[in-house]
């Protein structure tokens, strides 16, 4: 199960995103957000992703997602077990 937090995370990320925008800040850059190895095997993280940034108005490509090292040494220990 995905966590609460990193639920949160995400949609915090991207409703800050839009603050920033409302307020007139020309934010031109991506905004990194971490994702743990646990909300990578969530099958539905790419679709919160998306919902958050649809609901807050976030461009495609605004939101660079970042894989935490864990996630790499358990997709590592994954791929040697197969």
């Amino acid at each position: 199960m995905m966590s609460d937090i990193g639920r949160w995370v995400i949609d915090r990320s991207c409703c800050q995103l839009n603050q920033w925008r409302n307020t007139g800040y020309d934010f031109t850059g991506h905004l990194a957000v971490n994702v743990a190895a646990a909300q990578l095997e969530n099958e539905k993280v790419l679709q919160h992703i998306l919902s958050s940034m649809e609901r807050h108005q976030i461009a495609p490509g605004t939101i660079q997602v970042e894989i935490t090292e864990s996630s790499m040494k358990n997709a590592g220990r994954t791929a040697l077990a197969t």
